[in-house]
This record gives structure tokens, C-alpha cells and sequence, in this order.
């Protein structure tokens, strides 16, 4: 399941979750990266920026 979350700057996330897990549709929350699983893409070109296996790659 992936959700378009939107924060209050206006950032946009897309939230991977395991399938059928409940989160609620609209409204306030509160999230916790995990910040060696992250991956970041470019919005406008959908380009990665960074993967969780830069590291590895870079060893």
C-alpha cells in the first residue's frame, strides 16, 4: 500500500506500508523514518537522489 502524505510545507511523501495495514485517510500524523531504508527521486524528473544502498555501493 503507498500513501501520498503532504506536510505542512508542502512537501510530498510517498509512505510504503504493508498491504492492508489501516491509516487513516485525511488529517494529521505523525511518521518515523527510518533513515537507512529512505529513498529519495527528484520531482520533477523522478530521478533517484539517494537509495538506501548508496552506502554499500560507495564501500
Amino acid at each position: 500500500t503507498v500513501t501520498l502524505a503532504v506536510t505542512r510545507r508542502d512537501r510530498e511523501l510517498l509512505i510504503s506500508r504493508p498491504a492492508g495495514t489501516p491509516a487513516p485517510a485525511s488529517g494529521s500524523a505523525h511518521i518515523a523514518v527510518d533513515g537507512a531504508a529512505t529513498l529519495l527521486f527528484d520531482k520533477g524528473d523522478g530521478r533517484r537522489i539517494r537509495g538506501a544502498d548508496d552506502e554499500r555501493r560507495a564501500a
